[in-house]
């Protein structure tokens, strides 16, 4: 195994680690030391991996955009934006059920930071990818003409991370996926020009 297999894999492998104690008890009330007596590794080895609690999220986001850059070619196939902004949700879905309850509340009140160089920055594949399903859609006139893209992004993304964290916080098993979907069609409807 190449070395920076082996270092990806040994951040993986911490990683899987925070995320339980993420879970139980929320980013932050963990320590470092917590960390690292989890993944049995010293402090010094957190901060060559992580550099601090901050690149703990560096990390997530990282592997948020490898997960949608992966399913980009799913998730855009077509030129139905109902369809795409369906796929597309139903990836941030995935995401957030991999992830857990107070993982996804981590990353949601630090993306919603303004001083956090990670907030809704264009730059990152899944702001990206949601931004070309919408911008396609109003070009191909199946968007309203009275929203922009940023705000339909913005709403979309409100709807996502309310239903993320509900589902993840443990909904009904046997409603959560129906509400979602349901929920979600709705919205998407609700986008679509007067003569779709």
């Amino acid at each position: 195994m190449k070395v920076i297999e082996k270092q990806n894999k040994k951040k993986q492998d911490i990683l899987d680690e925070i995320l339980p104690l993420m879970d139980e008890d929320g980013i932050e009330n963990i320590t470092i030391r917590d960390i690292c007596d989890a993944a049995e590794i010293s402090v010094g080895s957190f901060y060559h991996y992580f550099g601090s609690k901050e690149g703990i999220y560096e990390e997530l986001f990282r592997q948020m955009d490898n997960y949608f850059l992966g399913k980009e070619p799913m998730i855009c196939d077509g030129n139905n934006t109902l369809e795409m902004l369906e796929r597309f949700a139903r990836c941030y879905f995935d995401n957030a059920i991999k992830w857990g309850y107070y993982c996804n509340r981590a990353i949601l009140l630090n993306s919603l930071e303004e001083s956090s160089f990670l907030h809704h920055s264009m730059r990152r594949p899944f702001y990206r990818i949601l931004h070309q399903i919408v911008t396609r859609g109003i070009e191909l006139g199946q968007m309203r003409d009275d929203l922009t893209a940023p705000e339909i992004e913005s709403m979309l993304l409100i709807l996502l991370r309310g239903y993320g964290l509900a589902w993840a916080k443990g909904m009904p098993e046997n409603t959560h996926e129906q509400l979602f979907l349901k929920q979600i069609e709705l919205f998407i409807t609700s986008l679509y020009a007067e003569n779709c």
